[in-house]
């Protein structure tokens, strides 16, 4: 699948939203592509650890999710996100 047949449908630090709306769009055959990105190794080499965060409310999530599916099942796999809350 090409990057300009790609749309991000689900975009969030729920893992349990995110797997839900894995096994929907696996019920409906529809073909996705899971990312789960790791922010605190991210964090690791960052300017924050080393500087701080000069007093800002940053939420500290472990993981961020999101889910890419092709364009043509953009709307199918919209609705399976609005129905999973």
């Amino acid at each position: 699948m090409w990057a300009w047949q790609q749309a991000v449908v689900y975009s969030g630090h729920e893992q349990g939203r995110f797997q839900r709306i894995c096994k929907a769009l696996e019920n409906d055959h529809i073909y996705y592509i899971p990312t789960i990105i790791n922010l605190e190794y991210r964090r690791l080499l960052s300017f924050e650890l080393i500087f701080g965060t000069f007093g800002k409310d940053v939420p500290r999530y472990k993981y961020w999710f999101s889910i890419t599916v092709h364009k043509k099942d953009q709307e199918r796999a919209e609705y399976w996100v609005r129905r999973t809350v």
